[in-house]
């Protein structure tokens, strides 16, 4: 009996080591999902500047010289595939930015936390040099962090998160509860940090049904808020990539900035 559970323990923690091994050395694979769309090549932008600013991409397209909206896409995919969404703000006669990442636009740069901070200073920079005074940022799901880091460095007038969490170390606990994930991540996001200074309006939506990000980050993310000027809306029945065919969705947001 003895020797069985011998065998039984040095089983279960070599499995235990190597999946660890395994999360550990390939966790930007499963985080970053980049489509090696060309960024210059993306037909859906014809219409915009395709800018590159101190090496980080982005569509851009001048309208009203007070008023931008910035786009952070997310995780998947490159900014272009989410092009379907900018007719929904071009009706507001704002500028509009949609940022490209380094990695996701046909380039050789390999992905880490600190590329996309540069990314968020430089669209930072750019807007500065506009001398916009009426700044809002829309980010969904992971990518969240870059539209609420963005807040932390300038000044932000509205935020929108779709699907966030509080921490990227707390989601990933809730999905591997078993493992020290302080000590495995290398790519650490925390929205509730990024916010804490925060005071301008904010509003958050959320799925009901999201199988991704659980309803409870996202709400104690929203506790966690100190501005009195935050919204945050439920939309029923929907997943968590439930999102293009969603008119509630589109319709809050634009209320929203309109406000």
């Amino acid at each position: 009996m003895f020797r069985f559970l011998k065998i039984l323990f040095f089983t279960l923690l070599f499995f235990y080591l190597s999946f660890w091994s395994y999360l550990y050395i390939n966790q930007k694979s499963l985080i970053y999902f980049p489509s090696k769309q060309d960024f210059y090549e993306c037909e859906a932008f014809n219409d915009y500047q395709k800018l590159n600013f101190n090496w980080t991409k982005f569509y851009y397209k001048e309208n009203d010289l007070k008023n931008i909206i910035v786009f952070y896409h997310w995780n998947a995919w490159s900014t272009c595939d989410r092009a379907y969404m900018k007719k929904y703000f071009e009706n507001l006669d704002y500028s509009l930015l949609f940022v490209e990442y380094a990695w996701y636009s046909d380039d050789n740069y390999k992905p880490s936390i600190n590329l996309l901070y540069t990314d968020v200073s430089n669209v930072k920079t750019f807007i500065q040099s506009k001398n916009y005074n009426n700044i809002v940022v829309f980010s969904r799901s992971i990518w969240t962090w870059l539209a609420t880091y963005h807040s932390k460095i300038w000044k932000v007038d509205k935020i929108i998160l779709t699907t966030p969490f509080t921490s990227f170390e707390e989601l990933v606990f809730l999905k591997y509860p078993f493992y020290p994930i302080r000590y495995l991540l290398t790519e650490k996001y925390d929205n509730v940090l990024n916010l804490e200074n925060y005071r301008n309006s904010l509003l958050i939506i959320h799925w009901d049904k999201d199988e991704v990000v659980p309803y409870k980050l996202w709400e104690k993310l929203f506790e966690n808020i100190k501005s009195v000027n935050r919204e945050f809306v439920t939309i029923s029945w929907k997943w968590h990539n439930d999102l293009e065919d969603d008119e509630i969705f589109y319709t809050k947001i634009i209320e929203f900035i309109k406000k």
